[in-house]
């Protein structure tokens, strides 16, 4: 084995819920509407902030209504993953982590986060003694909107 990538959210901590309620909150809060299942697969997961947004608010937005919707949005988010005594590493994850580095094998994850959340997973999960943040893969703004197939 040469390397392992992982993803973040959804493979090494389980908070697709987390980020479900913080969009029903945010959108309640700014709409006053919420969101159906159904959107959430077509509009929110997997995607990035501008297409996310642009879904909610019917309209194109500006960079800085898209960074500053964008921030208040994971705002929220920090505060329920704060809030809730299951916002963890999965079980297994550091034993693997910790195996992983043991045998030499190198590793890193690639997220759709953006720097302020992957500094908040950082600091409030201790991932440094297995990650190199220079080494991470995150949306720096210039995600497509998309994910990216792969071709087997």
């Amino acid at each position: 084995m040469k390397g392992m990538l992982f993803d973040f959210n959804g493979t090494l901590i389980n908070d697709t819920k987390k980020h479900e309620d913080a969009w029903q909150t945010f959108i309640t809060q700014v709409t006053g509407s919420s969101v159906s299942n159904a959107d959430f697969a077509r509009y929110f997961h997997g995607k990035n902030a501008k297409h996310t947004l642009e879904h909610v608010f019917n309209r194109p937005l500006t960079p800085k209504e898209i960074e500053d919707y964008a921030e208040e949005k994971e705002a929220i988010y920090r505060k329920i993953c704060l809030a809730n005594p299951h916002y963890t590493l999965l079980k297994g994850v550091p034993e693997f982590l910790t195996r992983l580095q043991k045998h030499q094998i190198p590793f890193t994850i690639a997220t759709a986060s953006g720097k302020t959340n992957l500094d908040f997973y950082f600091e409030t999960l201790g991932l440094k003694q297995w990650f190199d943040l220079n080494q991470v893969v995150y949306d720096d703004g210039t995600m497509i909107a998309s994910p990216i197939r792969t071709l087997i």
